[in-house]
């Protein structure tokens, strides 16, 4: 039969180990005295440095205070439950927000003391399906309005991609442009607001007028007043406008069919002779027939003899604008102002090669996909080639 494990008390080890302690040399002479393993009182000593030993009284003092801290922990978290209680129910009287926003999933205060979701929505006498439904709504919405903006983001991309090549386009007519490529969506009113929003609108330089010549020769009357231009070749037009280059001053003239706006032909001079506009008409007639009324203005080129009789050898009515009346002559003058404010104004040229395959583009542009409001946002060519467009005023005037 096997020897029977001592026992010894906390207040034993306590007072052996400190007597160790005091004759630290002599440990194996106090292990002897108490008859216990040198190994045993190292353990004891090791447990008193690391305060493990402790007496009946100790252990009671610590186990109370233990208890006050307890319940020191429980009132200051009841209390701070009540804050957070208070707190919400301020923020509920003051925020104007509905009770389902005020609920938060992880509420607490600096001392983590928190109110869960279900103590939240009994303070706030909100039941807690409610809640969870709304934020499951709200959820979806957010969600909803996720995807909205970036399909409108996309849709910014678009708008602006076609207003850096077509940066005179108002937003009517950019509207007209974007479904006329397959955009359906592309509303007056989506991109107005759109527009407003990137700051952005058609440009136009500052608009600087000129005045029209004296009193010309040959002066023939304006024969386009109140006049039904009911079909292309009806009636043809002319004028000359200057471009400002780095090596002088450049002319251009074409003549335009006043019914689709279409250019029929063009020329560009460095001077204003009346060869080069002689030229242009020849081509205009010859390409695309004789008209019954040729409209100018009284400019010395169109009122001379050559030129007057230029129309006259093609039995031509021939029709010249009023004095100071540039109006009379509105879509040429037009014309001039798009190829200038859209075009000329807008790029570069350094050579007059340039500038004659510049005008080029501008032509087949114009032409062929430039829309006109006024022509129900159709090309030029497109209702010359139709003859007609169906949603149009039939009765269109010159003036």
């Amino acid at each position: 039969m096997g020897r029977k494990r001592k026992d010894f008390s906390d207040k034993f080890k306590l007072e052996v180990a400190k007597e160790a302690l005091k004759k630290r040399a002599k440990e194996a002479e106090v292990a002897a005295k108490y008859s216990i393993a040198p190994s045993t009182l190292s353990e004891w000593m090791e447990q008193f440095l690391e305060g493990k030993l402790e007496t009946d009284e100790q252990k009671a003092l610590r186990e109370e205070n233990e208890r006050l801290r307890a319940k020191q922990d429980e009132m200051l978290a009841s209390l701070g439950k009540k804050q957070l209680e208070v707190d919400l129910l301020k923020k509920k009287a003051s925020s104007g927000l509905a009770s389902w926003q005020l609920v938060q999933k992880d509420m607490h205060d600096k001392n983590g003391v928190g109110l869960s979701v279900l103590e939240q929505c009994r303070i706030l006498k909100l039941p807690r399906a409610t809640y969870y439904e709304r934020r499951r709504f709200e959820a979806e919405r957010q969600k909803k309005k996720a995807g909205e903006n970036k399909t409108r983001f996309n849709r910014a991309k678009i708008v602006i991609n076609e207003w850096s090549t077509h940066s005179t386009y108002g937003y009517k007519k950019m509207s007209k442009h974007l479904k006329r490529l397959g955009y359906d969506w592309a509303g007056e009113k989506f991109i107005r607001n759109l527009y407003k929003e990137l700051g952005i609108k058609g440009q136009k330089p500052v608009f600087k007028t000129t005045r029209s010549g004296k009193a010309p020769y040959g002066k023939f009357p304006y024969l386009l007043r109140n006049k039904l231009i009911a079909f292309p070749n009806q009636v043809m037009a002319t004028d000359i406008t200057y471009i400002k280059t780095p090596w002088g001053m450049m002319y251009f003239t074409a003549v335009i069919d006043l019914y689709s706006r279409k250019i029929l032909s063009w020329r560009l001079s460095d001077s204003m002779r009346t060869d080069f506009c002689l030229e242009c008409v020849r081509e205009a007639f010859e390409k695309y027939g004789v008209p019954a009324v040729f409209n100018t203005d009284c400019g010395s080129q169109y009122t001379s003899g050559e030129f007057i009789g230029l129309l006259k050898s093609y039995n031509v009515e021939i029709s010249m604008d009023g004095i100071g009346r540039c109006k009379d002559n509105i879509f040429v003058e037009r014309t001039w102002r798009t190829l200038k404010y859209e075009w000329i104004f807008l790029r570069d040229y350094r050579s007059e090669e340039e500038l004659r395959k510049l005008l080029g583009e501008f032509v087949r542009f114009f032409n062929n996909e430039r829309i006109h409001q006024g022509l129900d946002y159709k090309t030029p060519d497109e209702v010359y080639r139709e003859g007609s467009f169906p949603s149009a005023i039939i009765n269109k005037m010159a003036a």
